[in-house]
């Protein structure tokens, strides 16, 4: 369940068949099309939305919140808390000289501490200086995990797409830090150019019409436009003016991966899990 930030409707909505991005907002949309075994819900009030979604679904025992760790009306479980590697909590402020929301001191209420987006080439020595520097308590499980992107997708078709010989891209991004993903691009092609936008946000027909112009412009039998998961959920709301427009247009997939453990961080997740329903079924 998440806030489904910036989607054009308001309360309780469950994802389903003809769901949108301006219905339940783009991140949840892209779960929703990534794992379409799981039930998908947004709601601004978790207290309201939850039972909503029981009382609708009534088969879901796991609830896993969005963006949730200062939601205190809501007790969780099991507190996973991620942190950036670019910029740690540890290193931050509270708003509005910063992007925290309190106090650093608050980490000691999680059970699960993810830092995130690492570079692949982290060192066990420069991970242990980061565990030095969030001193987690004993109780407290660290994690380190990378972005692994995936081969390219047509955002028509969904089928693998390769790219051509020498390809030049035109990379449109509307997510907060797209650097990443710029990065790995340019390792892939002769030549790579941005177009960014505000993260969340919805494009217009003057968007596609500049997203349009830049391809024409470096249209050489090469060029292809490549976006991001998250941005194809709102692209794909004017999908036919991009198809009549015959725009090449890839996505690339992402994947998060707990570096040299994955096995042990899902292992804790389920193992929490099990006692937690045990615990229901006694």
């Amino acid at each position: 369940m998440s806030r489904g930030y910036k989607r054009k409707t308001q309360g309780f909505q469950l994802a389903g068949n003809d769901s949108h991005a301006s219905q339940i907002g783009d991140e949840p949309m892209q779960f929703h099309i990534k794992f379409p075994e799981v039930v998908v819900s947004v709601c601004e009030d978790r207290m309201t939305g939850i039972p909503r979604l029981l009382g609708e679904r009534p088969d879901v025992d796991v609830i896993l919140l969005d963006d949730a760790f200062q939601h205190r009306s809501v007790k969780p479980g099991l507190n996973i808390l991620i942190t950036d590697y670019s910029k740690p909590f540890y290193k931050d402020f509270i708003l509005p000289f910063g992007s925290l929301r309190e106090n650093r001191n608050a980490y000691k209420r999680a059970n699960v501490i993810i830092v995130s987006k690492c570079p692949s080439t982290l060192t066990g020595t420069e991970k242990a200086a980061i565990r030095q520097s969030i001193n987690p308590l004993p109780e407290q499980h660290l994690f380190f995990s990378e972005l692994v992107y995936e081969p390219l997708r047509d955002f028509y078709t969904g089928l693998p797409y390769d790219l051509p010989a020498k390809a030049q891209i035109i990379m449109v991004a509307g997510i907060a830090k797209p650097e990443p993903m710029l990065q790995h691009l340019r390792e892939q092609a002769s030549n790579v150019h941005l177009l960014r936008y505000p993260d969340h946000h919805f494009f217009t027909i003057n968007n596609l019409e500049e997203i349009r112009q830049t391809w024409k412009n470096w249209e050489q039998g090469s060029s292809i436009i490549v976006t991001t998961e998250k941005d194809a959920t709102r692209l794909a709301l004017h999908a036919k003016t991009l198809a009549d427009w015959n725009i090449p247009l890839a996505v690339l997939p992402v994947r998060v991966s707990i570096m040299g453990e994955d096995a042990a961080f899902n292992q804790l997740v389920t193992d929490y899990i099990a006692a937690e329903r045990a615990e229901m079924e006694w």
